[in-house]
Order: C-alpha cells, then structure tokens, then sequence
C-alpha cells in the first residue's frame, strides 16, 4: 500500500522551498500570499478567544495570589509562575473554547459542516 501526502503551508519565507523534493509520495502546496486568515479555520476567532480566555484565568490567578497575600507583589507572582502553572491554564483555556466558535469557524471554510 502506497501512502500519498498532501503538505499544505503557508507561504512564510522560514519554510524551504524546495520541500516537495523530499519524496515522491509527498506534495508540498503553499497557499498564495494575504489569504491564510481565510484558509486556516483556527485564525478565524478560535486562537482570539483562546488567548482571551487565558489571559483573563492568568491576570484572575495573579490578583487571587496578590489579595491573598498582602506582602506578594505581582512581580513576585510573575517569578512564581511557572510552566506547571502555564499549561495548567493552557489547558482549562482550551477547555472554555465553546464547540460553537469552533463549528462556526470550519463552517466559514466547508459549508456543508
């Protein structure tokens, strides 16, 4: 059984140009300049509102432990916070992307969905 794949890339100048060499199973398609916002379901809301929503659990983390805390200051905090820390709100941040803003977005780019 012969296996084909289909890269698609961005055309960002930090990819190689020749990718599509590699193998001959392998074809390598960049898309055309200024249109990857439309093409990438994921640049249409969904990284916005997981940013926003990490944001907000990491600032509502750091004024948790400065008002529990009268002698932490925030810089403090910024020095406690650690990776652990970090994907823990990654984590729960992805959690909170509704399956609305993510049926909306593929909906934008197959219709049929």
């Amino acid at each position: 059984m012969e296996v084909y794949v289909l890269l698609v890339l961005d055309n960002a100048p930090e990819h190689p140009a020749h990718l599509d060499d590699c193998h001959p199973n392998a074809t390598v398609v960049y898309l055309p300049p200024n249109t990857t916002a439309l093409l990438q379901p994921m640049d249409q809301g969904v990284i916005a509102s997981f940013k926003a929503y990490y944001l907000r659990r990491t600032i509502a983390m750091a004024l948790g432990a400065t008002e529990k805390n009268k002698d932490l200051t925030l810089k403090d905090f910024w020095k406690s916070y650690n990776i652990r820390d970090s994907v823990k709100n990654i984590a729960d941040s992805w959690d909170e992307v509704k399956q609305t803003n993510m049926n909306g977005v593929w909906k934008n780019c197959v219709p049929s969905l």
